[in-house]
């Protein structure tokens, strides 16, 4: 894990994961892959997947 730490007061405020060259090569390829079908949804179907996080 890698802590971001606030330069206000020192404390932790956001921890993330730390990623290999093989995870991130993953992931590129699966924007790849699936970057023309999210290309072609409508705005309204796009919004309706990001506020589904």
């Amino acid at each position: 894990m890698t802590n971001t730490i606030s330069p206000l007061d020192g404390s932790v405020y956001c921890s993330t994961q730390n990623h290999t060259e093989k995870d991130i090569k993953d992931t590129l390829e699966l924007a790849k892959k699936t970057f023309p079908i999210w290309s072609n949804l409508s705005v309204k179907e796009r919004s309706n997947y990001v506020t589904a996080f």
